[in-house]
């Protein structure tokens, strides 16, 4: 990708939580930047937007990423990662599931998960789905913002 002010907008596309779009129109602001070049924040529909060339560059989890790296050949490679704060990242790109169970419950630790049932965020999210496959006997889509579906026990 080079400075291309007469060109076509790069197709920046986001593929996480959509209450971070103020953060990826930020990214999308600051790339068109520093590259002298349009770039346009989508919200992408499918992880094969990457291959069909409907997308230029984007945001997506670990593991739709390890899926495209692996094709041949493959249709998107690393650029960055990143860096959050607070002690428990320890300045590094990290990656961590949290599990939360409801306000209400009286599970204490993993084990007592066993045979549970799971909300989760998204399907083909490690942290937020099949970290948890384990554990789990079935699972009911959900977002943080929605603390746990009443049928469900925990979340991701």
């Amino acid at each position: 990708m080079t400075a291309d002010p007469g060109g076509a907008p790069l197709r920046f596309a986001t593929f996480l939580a959509p209450n971070m779009l103020p953060v990826y129109q930020f990214l999308a602001d600051r790339i068109a930047d520093q590259l002298g070049r349009p770039v346009e924040l989508v919200v992408g529909n499918s992880f094969y937007q990457f291959e069909q060339g409907e997308v230029d560059l984007g945001v997506i989890c670990g593991l739709p990423y390890v899926w495209l790296a692996d094709r041949q050949p493959p249709p998107v490679e690393p650029l960055a990662a990143p860096v959050l704060a607070g002690d428990r990242y320890g300045g590094r790109p990290v990656y961590y599931s949290d599990v939360i169970v409801r306000r209400d419950s009286s599970i204490t630790c993993l084990e007592e998960l066993r045979g549970c049932s799971w909300a989760y965020n998204e399907p083909a999210s490690h942290s937020g789905h099949t970290a948890t496959d384990g554990p789990a006997r079935s699972a009911h889509p959900a977002t943080i913002d929605e603390p746990i579906a009443p049928r469900a026990d925990s979340s991701p």
